[in-house]
């Protein structure tokens, strides 16, 4: 039979303050890189919206968006943004209940109209539907 002698158990010797901050930098740690994924998604955006990947996340787009809203600054805020993007309801329920695909069967939808209703702009030389210079107004915001 082999011998446990080499196992010595050291009572603790800390307080409970310090058992309180090793657990707070353990769980800090964890969940730093769920924060840091949150803090990089746009602000203000219903959940669906932002999983959908419509609202594009580069330099360029943010820049079109800012000059979109430099012309429209009634349009300035990230709810007012989307809600007009949801437009009329649809049958999937209120927009924050909307999945991904919903949000995307709606702007779809909302290009097609704007297209048809000759609803574009011109924006640094390219021409966009008002439903695609919200989305690059919402890019803004990120």
């Amino acid at each position: 039979m082999r011998s446990t002698a080499w196992i010595r158990w050291a009572p603790w010797t800390g307080t409970r303050r310090d058992l309180l901050r090793g657990a707070g930098a353990l769980g800090a740690g964890l969940a730093a890189p769920a924060i840091a994924a949150l803090l990089a998604e746009p602000v203000g955006l219903p959940v669906g919206l932002r999983r959908s990947g419509l609202v594009p996340r580069d330099d360029a787009a943010r820049a079109l968006g800012r000059r979109y809203l430099a012309r429209r600054p009634g349009e300035a805020t990230p709810a007012w943004l989307w809600q007009r993007l949801a437009g009329e309801p649809l049958e999937a329920g209120p927009p924050l209940a909307w999945s991904a695909a919903d949000w995307r069967r709606r702007v779809v939808r909302a290009q097609r109209e704007d297209r048809a209703a000759g609803r574009c702009l011109e924006l640094d030389g390219w021409l966009v539907t008002v439903t695609e210079a919200r989305l690059l107004a919402l890019a803004s915001w990120s």
